[in-house]
């Protein structure tokens, strides 16, 4: 899976999305691969993948925990910073030690200058 990411980063979406398909079979769908894959798709500008996996993961009734953060993620990629920060939130609610990640996590860079997430970086304890 990191593979994966680390390709969504250089912008390399083909590579991106193949690496994260492997990654999804092989560890059984997974809400974290399947997020990244979301991920993914959202970044190469491919919402309708991205909006199909996320419906997934948002179901109420589904039977496993994700992590509000990589809800967020899909958002942020997707460019909706309403529900992006409004899993933030959730997140940072949680107390989600995940949260680390918002100081160098590429992903957030579409909204690092909205002062929503200022305050959050703050919160979290990172000087801003």
């Amino acid at each position: 899976m990191q593979l994966g990411l680390l390709r969504i980063q250089q912008r390399r979406y083909d590579e991106a999305i193949h690496e994260l398909k492997t990654a999804v079979e092989l560890a059984e769908r997974s809400t974290e691969t399947l997020a990244a894959l979301a991920t993914g798709y959202a970044a190469s500008g491919d919402i309708t993948n991205a909006k199909t996996i996320l419906n997934e993961l948002e179901k109420p009734a589904a039977k496993r925990y994700v992590l509000p953060l990589n809800i967020a993620k899909i958002y942020v990629a997707m460019g909706d910073a309403e529900k992006a920060f409004m899993w933030l939130e959730t997140s940072y609610k949680e107390g989600n030690p995940d949260l680390i990640e918002l100081n160098s996590e590429p992903v957030f860079d579409g909204i690092r200058a909205d002062p929503r997430f200022i305050e959050l970086m703050r919160r979290v304890g990172w000087r801003v």
